[in-house]
């Protein structure tokens, strides 16, 4: 499993040659729907993972065999998305061509063309909010199963059902966000303030997510001799 998520991660590194892509291929003009559209693509994929989770659900842990093949709910989303990505490198192999726009070559020469300096703060800047988007991102990720294991009392396959379900919807949200800001006059805003009101709506989840007294409790506890695959709840060494 950990071996799997290295390989993941190796590969969503590629968000950042879409998006450099996207900037380089698109004039000034398009650049902000070009970015959008590229991203929200991005999500949309981002929101099939937990769909497909949900929809093989029915399979249970055990599942069937085929050999030495095990396939459940666990396994069928991974054998799934092999195949789509196997698709994915056909289609970027055979029909994907380079094409920037205002890109100028190492032989090319014009002295009226100035090309501003690099600046720096600015990019440093960008790094750090983006780092602080994917390490929230990242907590939901990783926190959402157990954590709603333990206040919900769902078992795994009601966990992996109902998260992946509001998992999709917040994709759904990000998707039309993301389409808004590209296609209607909010994208024309300043930047800055588009990031702000972002910021704003991560600090909100934070102070969502803080254990504040007037919230319902005490948490309800595994039965002994059972797990999670059979009933929700806190493990009885918790407590």
């Amino acid at each position: 499993m950990l071996a799997a998520r290295i390989v993941t991660g190796l590969g969503v590194g590629n968000i950042a040659a879409l998006r450099v892509y996207g900037a380089t291929a698109s004039t000034p003009k398009d650049r902000m729907k070009a970015i959008s559209y590229g991203t929200g693509g991005y999500v949309l994929g981002i929101s099939f993972g937990p769909v497909l989770s949900a929809f093989f659900t029915p399979l249970g842990e055990t599942g069937w065999k085929m050999g030495s093949i095990y396939f459940n709910m666990f396994t069928a989303v991974a054998f799934v998305m092999t195949f789509v990505c196997l698709a994915a490198c056909f289609v970027v192999h055979f029909f994907f061509k380079e094409n920037y726009v205002g890109i100028m070559d190492e032989n090319e020469t014009d002295s009226n063309v100035v090309v501003p300096n690099y600046d720096l703060w600015g990019a440093l800047i960008c790094i750090y909010l983006f780092m602080i988007v994917n390490i929230i991102a990242t907590n939901i990720e990783v926190m959402s199963t157990p954590l709603t294991t333990v206040l919900y009392d769902w078992k795994d396959s009601q966990s992996i059902l109902y998260n992946g379900i509001a998992l999709c919807c917040s994709c759904i949200v990000s998707v039309a966000l993301n389409v808004i800001l590209g296609s209607t006059k909010l994208g024309k805003l300043d930047k800055r303030i588009q990031m702000l009101i972002g910021i704003v709506f991560f600090l909100l989840y934070q102070v969502f997510m803080y254990p504040w007294s007037f919230y319902s409790g005490p948490l309800d506890y595994i039965p002994a001799g059972e797990d999670t695959d059979l009933a929700g709840g806190c493990y009885q060494t918790y407590a």
